[in-house]
């Protein structure tokens, strides 16, 4: 015979779903304060910083594209966990255009 209460522990019982729907909130926050983060420094390395360093103004614009390109896709994560019914095709390719930044960033270090 199985009681009427769940057990605490088991996945999917009472006790268990406050603690995480909290971390799933909590983690959606910490990955979009670093998106957001890794956004703003690419735009100071981009924009700000090759005037103050000039030796090193190459070297500013890789890093501050790949920033972009990165903040871009924990952006893309992000979303599409907070909205699970979204296009796949739709968040896949915001995705795949944020890899193909970060490579051409790559690329264009190597090669300039």
């Amino acid at each position: 015979m199985q009681s009427a209460t769940p057990r605490a522990g088991v996945k999917g019982s009472a006790p268990d779903r406050p603690a995480r729907w909290l971390w799933r909130h909590v983690f959606h926050v910490l990955a979009l304060t670093w998106a957001w983060l890794m956004i703003v420094v690419g735009l100071l390395a981009i924009l700000e910083w090759p005037a103050r360093v000039p030796a090193w103004d190459r070297a500013l614009y890789v890093i501050g594209a790949m920033l972009l390109a990165m903040g871009q896709f924990v952006l893309a994560l992000v979303a599409a966990r907070l909205f699970p019914a979204a296009s796949a095709r739709l968040t896949a390719t915001f995705e795949l255009l944020a890899w193909i930044a970060i490579a051409s960033a790559l690329v264009l270090g190597v090669v300039l």
